[in-house]
């Protein structure tokens, strides 16, 4: 049976607009149709570089968040997934990894059979521990997408941290408020702790900004973006196969 661990968290931060209209424009969402939050402004705003865009705080000390790093690292997540389709598995897929110099850590691409990714590794220059291995990979269905609000992606190509939309997609399904990954704090490499409250949770918060200003956050109206989403989905679809 999988269990979501509550993270207790008081105060914390969304950088940018509470207006649900702009969602995207700062790329596409990692969110879904909730709202990011963190507990460090700063950081986000120099890891995504939203420097001019309004701070807001907010006490979120009663909502129900989950550890999202905790669902990811629980067996039966992606059974789950697969049962209630979510995602599909892709057989014969193959992980690419390597040592990146700049970051100074491994890291790794998916591909969907050994030949793929070894062409991509025969075009990798100046880069050590080359490693080609065989692995379980998933790919996410229109379902996962539509949640999400991806506008790329298809099922036929396999995913790195699909893991991680599939535990956002659970914890709604689940009725948490919200999701929360405590990623290390590390600006160097793009990292800092973040998380998402829920369509569920927003009309019970007030933010806050610097000037004093108090606003409640409307939720996303998802459906809006759906069709585009399924337009570019069938695009993918006729080009994959």
């Amino acid at each position: 049976m999988i269990r979501g661990r509550l993270v207790a968290l008081s105060r914390v931060y969304h950088v940018g607009s509470l207006d649900p209209a702009d969602k995207g424009c700062q790329g596409e969402s990692y969110e879904g149709d909730g709202l990011s939050i963190s507990v460090h402004p700063d950081a986000w705003i120099a890891i995504a570089r939203l420097g001019g865009l309004p701070t807001w705080a907010a006490d979120i000390g009663p909502m129900r968040v989950v550890d999202g790093h905790g669902l990811v690292a629980t067996d039966g997540l992606m059974k789950w997934a697969a049962a209630e389709g979510w995602v599909v598995s892709i057989p014969g897929a193959c992980r690419l990894a390597y040592y990146d110099a700049e970051l100074e850590c491994m890291t790794s691409s998916l591909f969907r059979s050994r030949s793929e990714a070894e062409r991509e590794a025969e075009a990798l220059v100046d880069v050590d521990s080359v490693e080609l291995d065989e692995v379980v990979a998933w790919g996410s269905t229109l379902k996962l997408a539509e949640r999400m609000l991806r506008k790329g992606g298809c099922g036929d190509q396999p995913e790195v941290g699909i893991e991680q939309d599939v535990a956002t997609a659970w914890a709604q399904e689940h009725g948490y408020e919200g999701i929360w990954w405590n990623d290390q704090l590390d600006q160097t490499r793009l990292s800092a702790p973040r998380g998402v409250l829920f369509p569920v949770a927003l009309r019970s918060v007030e933010w806050v900004d610097e000037a004093g200003n108090r606003r409640v956050a409307d939720p996303l109206v998802a459906d809006q973006h759906r069709p585009e989403i399924r337009a570019r989905w069938k695009r993918l679809e006729r080009q994959s196969f």
